[in-house]
């Protein structure tokens, strides 16, 4: 997430909100009336913020839940309005805005003062902007993620929930209101899910067989019973949670037995979106000018060159006789005990912390750290293995952030129990904190908030923010970094980078319809050595959230490349924690982006 937040693509929909009457979306682009004691250029940057503004305004109000995530509180008691009718007005209204920003980065600057502009690149914020905003609508449009994915409504329910509860930015009584108004729209928003529904996918239906259990013990036994003493002592607050609560649940709960009696999920199938519409929703999103074959090309040959490279680690560290399966069987079965795990956590998170501020690898900003490992939220353990949940960038002062660990649990079917203590091997610990945390996910949070640009503070491409965490990866162990066992950690980091390499594979495939969804469980069974139920969550992932899974293996593989042609452009003059603090800083633009912009390649 980025931050790897897994939200169902529709809270970033295109919709208004469906709890409260709302003022009309802002147009296109709207053009203020020049003031005449003003110069040329700013009038040009007054016009220029105007619009970006008006088009960021427009994706605030139509996405409440996104905008509660990313710290704008005026619309914390709403759900979007996820009709048809709402849908196609809001579409309608970020196309308006689309054009509007084509035709501003035609003529806006490359490089601008930020005071003057309210960003250092223009440009490139305004072609970032439409960008994204066809995206959305695309993916509205096209994708027809409602029709498809009956696991949006309990996925929009959740984060809408965990973006009030998760950070302090107000005291929890008023958190907890707007919660409230959330959670009493459950019904109408449930009756308008079901509605849209036309032709659930396979993987959408397990996804939702999945999440929806985590959600409702959530809602009935946790927040049901949240008592008026933490409410500052209200006890009519606490009636009204309670009773919301449950109703949503109740809720949640009948709407995914009527969804699972109507469409059986034996008999849905795959459905991908196909190439084209892959290929065009990629490089809207990352500004990928490859076609889909070349970048499953890519995944494929980086997969050949990491089994090299395991075969090169088990003939000085296996057994005689290991095969790969049973090398990482072994070494997945040294996994601390679930009661244990958060503690080992935090120990091992403080080793890397050490070891970070002894080496010249990348600068940290240590006076801002405000991080916390805790547990999975139940709504998401279906879905996550382990994420970061931050603070958004908009919160003025807070900047709270959750590094996420689903813990194995008695309660849990057994096999998925047994793959998520695999998954927390020691050895494998410290690379998920590397990616998470330090200095992957957080640090680039930390750098987004000190961004001038609103835009690339508030919309990311996976391509940097997974590309960097994954590349991290491999450069601590690069860099000298070893963990408790060297060699432990190195085999991990193989292991990983083959899943990624997989999920290049799996994205492009399952999309394309080359690759069924037990193909692409048996391929990362077999060659990244996940049990059955983790290759499985890996492969209704890839079609769940489409041009999503792809971004890891291609962002770090771009991001050596770039190393690569600086260092030996430079020779010895190469400064690898400079090279990195350069990239990072930017924010999560897209990956092709960096080079010119941070290096002038």
């Amino acid at each position: 997430m980025f931050l790897t937040l897994r939200i169902a693509p529709i809270i970033f929909g295109l919709a208004t909100a469906c709890t409260a009457p709302m003022a009309a979306p802002p147009p296109a682009t709207p053009r203020p009336p020049a003031d005449p004691v003003l110069g040329v250029a700013d009038t040009r940057a007054a016009e220029f913020q105007h619009a970006i503004d008006g088009a960021i305004e427009a994706v605030l109000v139509s996405s409440p839940v996104w905008a509660t995530f990313v710290g704008d509180h005026r619309f914390d008691d709403r759900f979007p309005d996820i009709s048809k009718r709402g849908q196609d007005r809001a579409a309608r209204v970020l196309s308006e805005h689309v054009d509007g920003l084509r035709v501003l980065a035609a003529s806006a600057p490359e490089r601008a003062s930020a005071v003057e502009w309210g960003t250092d690149t223009p440009k490139l914020d305004a072609e970032l902007l439409a960008d994204h905003l066809q995206a959305r609508v695309l993916s509205s449009e096209r994708v027809r993620t409602l029709g498809r994915d009956p696991s949006i409504l309990p996925s929009l329910v959740g984060a809408g929930m965990t973006s009030l509860v998760s950070h302090d930015y107000a005291p929890k009584s008023q958190r907890f209101r707007a919660l409230v108004g959330r959670l009493e729209a459950v019904p109408s928003l449930a009756k308008i899910a079901r509605r849209r529904i036309v032709k659930p996918t396979r993987p959408a239906l397990e996804n939702l067989a999945i999440i929806t259990p985590g959600l409702v013990g959530n809602l009935r036994e946790q927040l049901a019973k949240t008592p008026a003493s933490a409410l500052g002592g209200d006890p009519s607050l606490a009636g009204r949670v309670e009773k919301a609560a449950i109703q949503a649940a109740d809720t949640l709960e009948a709407y995914a037995a009527d969804v699972a009696a109507t469409y059986p999920v034996e008999a849905a199938t795959d459905d991908p979106i196909g190439p084209e519409l892959w290929a065009e929703l990629a490089k809207l999103k990352e500004g990928v000018g490859e076609s889909p074959a070349e970048i499953r090309a890519m995944g494929e040959a980086e997969l050949e060159r990491l089994e090299g490279e395991l075969q090169t680690l088990m003939k000085r560290t296996a057994k005689l006789g290991d095969s790969p399966a049973q090398y990482f069987a072994r070494l997945g079965a040294s996994a601390p005990e679930p009661e244990k795990l958060l503690a080992v956590y935090r120990d091992l998170n403080a080793g890397l912390e050490k070891w970070l501020k002894s080496t010249p690898f990348v600068t940290i900003p240590w006076d801002r750290l405000e991080l916390e490992i805790v547990q999975t939220p139940p709504e998401r353990r279906g879905v996550s293995f382990a994420s970061m949940n931050v603070a958004g960038p908009l919160e003025q002062s807070l900047a709270s952030a959750h590094f996420e660990v689903n813990i194995p649990e008695a309660s849990m079917p057994v096999p998925k129990r047994d793959a998520l203590r695999a998954f927390h091997a020691h050895g494998a610990i410290e690379l998920i904190s590397v990616h998470e945390a330090l200095p992957g996910h957080y640090l680039q949070y930390l750098h987004l908030r000190q961004l001038r640009s609103k835009v690339r503070k508030l919309f990311r491409s996976a391509t940097t923010g997974e590309g960097w965490a994954h590349y991290c990866e491999q450069a601590v162990l690069d860099a000298g970094y070893t963990g408790q066992d060297a060699d432990v950690t190195r085999a991990f980091a193989i292991r990983m980078a083959l899943q990624r390499a997989i999920r290049v594979i799996v994205d492009v495939g399952q999309n394309d319809g080359s690759l069924s969804m037990e193909e692409a469980s048996k391929l990362l069974e077999k060659r990244a050595f996940l049990a059955p139920s983790s290759a499985r969550m890996e492969a209704r992932r890839a079609l769940v959230a489409p041009v999503n899974m792809f971004t890891y293996t291609y962002g770090k593989l771009s991001i050596v490349r770039l190393k690569n042609q600086l260092q030996a452009r430079d020779g010895d003059q190469f400064d690898l924690r400079a090279f990195h603090d350069r990239v990072i800083s930017l924010g999560s633009v897209p990956i092709r982006r960096v080079a010119p912009l941070a290096f002038g390649l």
